[in-house]
């Protein structure tokens, strides 16, 4: 098994604006299973030729799969997507360092919201990639939901100080 995936959705033909597949894995009793590393790879092939979703909400996994998320949802770039909900996926310190490095090789500069909230990311780790990623004069990232992790008032002071971007920041919960 290895995701139940709403075609119809992805593809665009249905219109939707906000896709959710954080349930899509489906094994846990309460559907929470990640989606397979395949399926990930599916859907941002897949989500390339819509035209209408503007959000989409999903759990790769945790850890080094969560991570690498971002190289197949960049698949999806000439799509209307402009924001990822990954809150609660468990990225961590590996997950997380892999998210940020993927954002600063350039990938997903479509994106102009990330939800990353609950995600148990810190300072030691992600910090300093955080701080690079939002002072990079390409960055577009206007909303920024970093609730629930463990990132300390230095890294979030320098990560907004000179940023362009950004309109809106939830550090509730740091």
């Amino acid at each position: 098994f290895i995701a139940t995936l709403p075609v119809q959705q992805l593809n665009g033909s249905r219109g939707i604006q906000d896709i959710d597949l954080s349930l899509a894995g489906g094994h846990n009793r309460d559907g929470s299973q990640p989606i397979h590393r395949w399926a990930n790879a599916t859907i941002g092939e897949v989500l390339n030729s819509n035209t209408s979703v503007q959000r989409l909400k999903l759990n790769p996994g945790s850890l080094a799969d969560g991570g690498t998320i971002l190289n197949h949802i960049h698949r999806a770039r000439k799509s209307s997507l402009r924001t990822l909900d990954l809150t609660g996926i468990g990225l961590g310190d590996r997950g997380g360092v892999m998210f940020f490095e993927t954002l600063l090789d350039g990938k997903c500069k479509f994106l102009s919201a990330l939800h990353l909230g609950d995600n148990q990311l810190t300072d030691l780790a992600v910090g300093q990639l955080l701080v690079e990623f939002m002072l990079d004069p390409t960055c577009n990232i206007a909303t920024l939901d970093l609730t629930a992790n463990m990132l300390g008032a230095p890294v979030i002071t320098q990560s907004i100080k000179h940023n362009k971007s950004l309109t809106a920041l939830d550090i509730t919960g740091n």
